[in-house]
């Protein structure tokens, strides 16, 4: 059963992930195993759907600037 929409050129590899985000694979295999990435597993080989890690990395991306600001506002008062 797929979802509506669902290619199967949307499932990335740990390899891909890693390219995607300029990590090593290592990283990518501890943050998924700790869940601090969406993963799947099939059998013992470790996927993601390319849309959740689109949307971790704007997560990530929005995390970080919203630090800034309040880094820099501390800064200034």
């Amino acid at each position: 059963m797929y979802h509506k929409g669902f290619k199967m050129k949307n499932i990335l590899t740990v390899e891909n992930v890693a390219k995607k985000l300029q990590m090593s694979k290592s990283t990518i295999y501890k943050h998924a195993e700790n869940n601090k990435i969406p993963s799947f597993k099939i059998g013992s080989c470790r996927r993601f759907f390319e849309n959740e890690i689109d949307e971790y990395l704007i997560a990530m991306v929005k995390e970080q600037r919203k630090i800034q600001i309040n880094n820099s506002t501390e800064n200034k008062g």
